[in-house]
């Protein structure tokens, strides 16, 4: 305790020490399953003496005394005795307190709640280098009255032009005939002042041709602005920096999921001129705004699990531990009283329905309009049946990751087109008189910008996108199922990240106490795969070692195809 050799605690002997990777919440190596130690004499002084500490500068009830548990020199458990967690304290004899693994799956949850990103900012472990930048359009679409007045301003303008250029003409004309012939100089003035005024409103027209164009422009296609988001991935590194841990995982080292970025609810516009916004984290506003919501949330989207080793949080795919140990499982009977061998079939975790589905964002029509690609629902169904009443599958299983796809501006709306004409026209006549304007430039494609309906949005979006240009193919719930949720099916299928045959179908089986040592316990604690004398392979759920006794109680399943009598129908629609 706290690096000293202790008594053992009295009930030391009712210890089992625990692993369970069924929970999908953490790869967890060991754990003390034992609800609480009794700690008597001189550990139950040291511990009141470490509560009374806190009033005299010490570290006081609200930080877990360290504790190890070692055997034949090695160690088999490191955390801390949590005082604050059902503790009792009697007198001075005896306390009785709860172990808690360091950097377990409970230890990063209460840790990780107990932050945001906006305090991450605030203490410096977010800085502008973290965050992204995304250019965006408004693609608006004004209403046919608003497109006839457009229409009906550019005519009477290229009207007018017209017109003034002709009446120039003519009075130009006047001036010089009159010129070339002896009469009154009074006319001569008069011809002059008549084709000098046909000039300056003629000018006076192209000058509010031009205004009007420009203010066409600023309405109808409004400038690029400029949102600030972040990579998942660096959302990782700065919230596991701040609990001093590393980040590692294949998920993010794939070129495509690398450059996986989250934009968070916009409650203004984004910045002018190559300018951008104040912050790309999470807000008040968002789905996840703790550390610990966000994990969990990508937990869901990527089937995930991850496992804390040695200061490293790796992130993957549930399926990544599947390679096998060198433990060899003996053949036992699982119920020793009987001695037979039962089994049950995983049943329980077949779904007939998988959808996942995406947002939608009222403040962005895009979302609404562009509605395929939001749903992906995944219907399990028999292949034959006898009696259709009598077909047995249930449950739906719902990914609902709470982000909205973004889209890339790939060509002009139809009203964006109409303006670069009208421009180009009056470019033209600008030109002609000897003036400058290009203002058919100033409509530009912006291809593989992002595109929103509104300056806000309501709803956080998840979006591929490197150097200020958003990817071609952006996420769909299809995508996301194949990516990291096909593995879940009970029918055979194809694994389009590993191109294997897979299948989710197992027997479950729980022996008890089976001979178990030292040797096996190190040979399954970061793998907990195994193999039968047959030569099948294995996966442990859980395991409950009784270190005194040396035997172990094991949950396990092996992959076993029961039935291919399943099909896989899918909807992309509504």
């Amino acid at each position: 305790m706290n690096g000293v050799a202790s008594g053992t605690p009295r009930n030391a002997k009712e210890m089992t020490l625990s692993a369970n990777w069924a929970t999908g919440e953490g790869q967890d190596g060991e754990e003390i399953s034992t609800t609480s130690l009794e700690f008597v004499r001189e550990d139950a002084k040291f511990l009141n003496e470490w509560v009374a500490s806190g009033l005299t500068g010490g570290p006081g009830i609200f930080e877990g005394v360290p504790f190890e548990i070692i055997m034949n020199s090695q160690s088999l458990f490191e955390g801390f005795v949590d005082l604050t967690s059902e503790s009792t304290f009697i007198e001075c004899d005896e306390v009785i307190g709860k172990l808690v693994k360091a950097q377990s799956s409970d230890w990063l949850n209460d840790t990780a709640d107990g932050f945001s990103f906006a305090y991450l900012r605030d203490q410096g472990f977010i800085i502008d280098s973290d965050y992204i930048t995304i250019p965006y359009v408004l693609n608006y679409r004004p209403e046919a009255l608003i497109v006839g007045q457009l229409l009906i301003t550019s005519f009477l303008l290229t009207k007018e032009i017209i017109q003034g250029i002709k009446d120039t003409a003519g009075a130009i004309a006047d001036l010089l005939n009159t010129i070339g012939f002896p009469i009154e100089i009074g006319a001569i003035l008069a011809a002059a002042v008549k084709a000098a005024a046909q000039i300056i409103y003629t000018t006076a027209i192209i000058a509010a041709l031009i205004i009007t164009m420009k203010d066409l422009i600023e309405q109808f296609f409004p400038p690029v602005r400029r949102y600030r988001g972040m990579y998942y991935k660096r959302m990782f590194e700065v919230g596991l920096n701040y609990l001093g841990l590393s980040f590692s995982s294949t998920i993010f080292d794939d070129p495509r999921w690398s450059k996986a970025g989250f934009l968070p609810v916009k409650s203004k516009r984004g910045g002018l001129f190559g300018n951008t916004d104040e912050y790309g984290h999470p807000n008040q506003y968002s789905a996840f705004y703790n550390f610990g919501d966000f994990i969990r949330q990508m937990l869901i989207l990527f089937n995930a699990d991850y496992k804390i080793t040695n200061g490293n949080f790796r992130f993957e795919r549930n399926d990544y531990w599947n390679s096998t140990s060198n433990y060899v499982m003996d053949s036992v009977e699982t119920n020793q009283s009987d001695r037979l061998s039962e089994l049950e079939y995983n049943t329980g975790e077949f779904v007939k329905n998988y959808l996942v589905s995406l947002r939608t964002d009222i403040q962005d029509q895009n979302t609404l309009e562009n509605f395929l690609g939001t749903n992906y629902q995944v219907i399990s169904e028999p292949k034959t049946f006898i009696v259709k009443d009598n077909v047995i599958g249930k449950g739906l299983a719902a990914v609902r990751p709470p982000v909205a796809r973004a889209f890339r501006k790939e060509e002009l709306t139809e009203s964006e087109e109409l303006l670069k004409n009208v421009c180009k026209l009056a470019d033209s006549v600008v030109n002609l008189l000897g003036g400058s304007s290009n203002l058919a430039s100033k409509i530009t494609n912006r291809v593989g910008m992002m595109s929103l309906s509104s300056d806000t949005t309501s709803v956080d979006k998840m979006l591929f996108i490197d150097n200020e240009e958003l990817d071609a193919n952006q996420v769909t719930a299809k995508e996301i199922f194949e990516q990291w949720h096909m593995i879940e099916s009970f029918a055979e299928v194809v694994d389009p990240r590993t191109g294997q045959t897979v299948h989710n179908q197992s027997i479950i089986q729980t022996t008890e106490k089976l001979k178990f040592c030292l040797n096996d316990w190190n040979e399954l604690l970061d793998n907990n795969r195994f193999t039968t004398p047959d030569g099948r392979e294995g996966e442990i759920l859980s395991i409950d070692w009784s270190i005194f006794e040396n035997v172990a109680n094991i949950r396990y399943k092996i992959a076993q195809l029961y039935t291919k009598n399943i099909k896989l129908a899918f909807n992309e629609g509504e």
